[in-house]
């Protein structure tokens, strides 16, 4: 856990996946709070030496927190393919002072130097918020991500 104070003020609150193991599964998390703001995706093309990383946040702009997915994919034909409905994610909540840019957050969850983007979730799969709040209700824990792989 992690916090960010700053005048005597809670900033922010960042929660690991030891503390969300229970609970906080993605068709959970969508359950209980509804149809994120946004939602982001990150992948890359091919197995690389560290394996084959896919990051997929939930942003809840009006609640004030994200929920961020870090887990395994795998290439799949055309696809990369990642199934995070049993990933417990990392928390970030933030106070009511704090504000997020596109960029603000881009670089919170990719450092300072990324140079390649989280894309939407509509333009590097086939779900939109909407489609991915009613698959999750419905599929569960089988619930998986497909994005081309040659978008990354």
């Amino acid at each position: 856990m992690a916090i960010t104070t700053r005048d005597d003020i809670v900033h922010t609150l960042f929660v690991n996946t030891d503390s969300t193991s229970k609970g906080l599964s993605l068709s959970e998390v969508l359950a209980r709070y509804g149809r994120p703001s946004t939602v982001l995706v990150r992948t890359v093309h091919d197995r690389g030496p560290f394996g084959f990383p896919f990051l997929f946040v939930l942003l809840y702009e009006d609640r004030r927190f994200m929920a961020r997915y870090e887990l395994e994919a795998q290439r799949v034909g055309q696809n990369v393919v990642a199934c995070p409905a049993s990933t417990p994610p990392q928390i970030t909540i933030w106070g009511p002072h704090k504000t997020w840019s596109a960029e603000d957050i881009q670089t919170y969850l990719l450092g300072p130097d990324y140079y390649r983007p989280l894309i939407p979730l509509s333009d590097s799969t086939d779900f939109t918020v909407d489609t991915l709040y009613e698959a999750s209700q419905r599929e569960g824990k089988a619930l998986c991500l497909r994005t081309p792989a040659s978008l990354w």
